[in-house]
């Protein structure tokens, strides 16, 4: 009687048990390199869109409270214009103001930012609750900057500006 000697190496359900577990450990790997990346993508333009509205914030925090010929109503006066920024006297000259594409205050286009947009907005606010709309002048303004990429808000700058000088 002849004995079967045992071969060595591995056998048909050894081997489509190691493929699965194999697979399984690819694709856990690629989920969190896809997640990471994913991350990475949202902080770099979360980081981009705060820097916009910094930015922009730095040109108007020197500005007036109110327009210094006295006229006292949001938005632009008479002979201002939003196409070159230089000439606001004002931070609520920016109302309104609507960035597409992104351009510095002499109205250059920042080409590293073609496919973003910065809006602004400026609203009396309420002492009680600054977060609150006031109906007429309250010495704080509300400034709000928005830095949009593809149409989707990346980061909101709120800061608040009072009338009284430091």
């Amino acid at each position: 009687m002849s004995r079967r000697t045992p071969h060595p190496g591995f056998t048909l359900v050894e081997t489509m048990i190691s493929t699965v577990l194999a697979g399984g450990l690819l694709v856990a790997a690629l989920s969190t390199v896809g997640a990471a990346r994913l991350g990475q993508y949202q902080l770099s333009n979360t980081c981009r869109g705060m820097a916009l509205a910094q930015s922009l914030w730095a040109e108007m925090a020197p500005l007036a409270y109110v327009d210094p010929n006295g006229t006292g109503s949001l938005g632009l006066e008479t002979g201002e214009s939003l196409s070159t920024r230089a000439e606001l006297n004002d931070v609520d000259d920016y109302d309104g103001l609507d960035l597409d594409p992104v351009t510095d205050c002499n109205g250059t286009t920042l080409e590293a930012f073609a496919d973003w947009n910065v809006t602004v907005s400026v609203a009396y606010a309420d002492l009680s609750d600054p977060s609150t709309d006031a109906s007429s002048d309250t010495g704080l303004k509300r400034v709000t900057i928005e830095a949009l990429y593809q149409d989707k808000t990346w980061a909101t700058l709120v800061v608040l500006k009072s009338e009284a000088e430091l």
